[in-house]
Order: C-alpha cells, then sequence, then structure tokens
C-alpha cells in the first residue's frame, strides 16, 4: 500500500472546519453540529470553543437566531434536501466515512477492486456553514 492510499483512510472533515472557524477574525463564535454528535468532542478540542449537538430541527432554528458568528457543520445531505431556505451560507465542504456494516463480502471487494471505486459509497459528505445573525425570525 503506498502513502497515496492515507487520506482516503484518515478522514477528519472537522480539522478543515476547525481552520476555517479560527481564520475568522471575529469572536464569540459559537458552534453547532446537527446530528453529529461523535465529531462535537473533535470539533470542540481543535477549535477550543464549546460545540453544541443540535438534535432537532427546532433545536437548529433557535441556535441559528441566537446570535452572530453562528457555525453549523451537517450532513451535506440534510443542507440540500431539507435546510436550503434557512439563512447559512457554506462556508466550506469535506468528506468523511460514513456508518456502514462492512461484512467479509464488502471487504474481500474492496481489497480486489480497491477503494477508490466504492468511495463514495463508503463515505458522507459534510457542509460548514455561517448563519446571516441577524436575528430574523426563520419560517
Amino acid at each position: 500500500m503506498s502513502g497515496d492510499a492515507i487520506p482516503f483512510f484518515n478522514r477528519y472533515p472537522m480539522k478543515i472546519f476547525a481552520n476555517q472557524i479560527l481564520a475568522d477574525p471575529q469572536a464569540d463564535k459559537r458552534i453547532g453540529l446537527y446530528q453529529l454528535g461523535n465529531h462535537r468532542a473533535r470539533m470542540g478540542i481543535m477549535t477550543g470553543l464549546p460545540s453544541i449537538y443540535l438534535n432537532t430541527l427546532e433545536e437548529l432554528k433557535l441556535f441559528i437566531k441566537s446570535g452572530k458568528n453562528i457555525y453549523v457543520v451537517m450532513r451535506q445531505s440534510d443542507w440540500q434536501h431539507e435546510f436550503q431556505n434557512l439563512p447559512m451560507t457554506t462556508q466550506a465542504t469535506d468528506t468523511g466515512w460514513g456508518k456502514l456494516f462492512m461484512n467479509k463480502g464488502k471487504i474481500g471487494l474492496l481489497l480486489k477492486d480497491g477503494l477508490k471505486p466504492h468511495l463514495s459509497k463508503y463515505s458522507e459528505g459534510y457542509v460548514l456553514l455561517k448563519a446571516a445573525g441577524n436575528g430574523k425570525a426563520i419560517e
């Protein structure tokens, strides 16, 4: 296995997002992760900022209108299919491993074909969004 395979196995999408958030010079940044609880602690450690787990649409809406400098991380599929109407703009995108069951047959197929032809099947996209922060009511 060559070193070219490392980016396929070492997926840390929160690192790219943490760097993007830290590059923002504004103070009092708040971070919410919509239904991504396993990444909440990682984001908090990498930014040194508290990150909040958002479980429902109502929690997400309240978080967005709670102030300025609001960042939200969610699955790209959730953003595209359910939340395009929310007042947020895309700051960055990345991919990470999805939660899938791997049996002996699937592992054998990966060993036979390599990972690249199957990457989209076993990974999921994430998006970092920044809320408009104008405090307006959200429909």
